[in-house]
């Protein structure tokens, strides 16, 4: 059976686009309202609240594509290597997403 142009093998390129749609539109709405980390006056180790950051970003994007890496690596403007490089690097279980 031929495969629509509108699916892929991995997954509903439909469903990605309306994932995607969504968070465009919370990080259109994000961009007026306070900084997602507050820095203390005291100082903040900035590579570790970078890192913490990317890795709530990585797992919001597993998360809502069930582990698919390929797609997350969409939701996220990532090549898909790259990504797999940040899971490795920020030791990021995949498995618990799927």
């Amino acid at each position: 059976m031929p495969t629509s142009p509108r699916t892929d093998p991995d997954g509903d390129r439909d469903t990605l686009n309306r994932i995607l749609a969504d968070i465009k539109k919370l990080l259109a709405e994000a961009e007026g309202s306070a900084s997602p980390v507050e820095i203390d006056p005291k100082g903040i180790d900035f590579y570790d609240t970078v890192s913490d950051y990317e890795r709530l970003l990585i797992d919001q994007a597993l998360q809502m594509t069930n582990g698919n890496q390929k797609a997350a690596a969409e939701l996220l403007s990532l090549k898909p290597t790259t990504l797999v490089t940040k899971i490795k690097t920020l030791s990021i279980d995949v498995k618990k997403f799927k």
